[in-house]
């Protein structure tokens, strides 16, 4: 994908940053394919992709919404 200021495919201009001095928010597909591998969890997710400006990273965050108290037990 494009991460240079200039045109950008699709007029997506927030993906054309450079990405040496951003950090970019964009879209990722990766909270839909959880839903394929854990099927119970297909549709309860959303998901989004950071760029920074690093070799090679990645990051998993969970938030989570509960309709009741639960144990550290009962989430591992």
């Amino acid at each position: 994908s494009d991460l240079l200021d200039g045109p950008v495919r699709g007029g997506n201009f927030r993906a054309a940053r450079t990405a040496s001095a951003n950090i970019i928010p964009h879209s990722t597909g990766a909270a839909k394919a959880i839903g394929l591998v854990i099927p119970d969890l297909n549709g309860k997710l959303n998901g989004h992709a950071q760029r920074v400006p690093v070799v090679d990273g990645s990051v998993t965050e969970l938030v989570s919404i509960l309709s009741k108290e639960v144990t550290a037990d009962e989430i591992n």
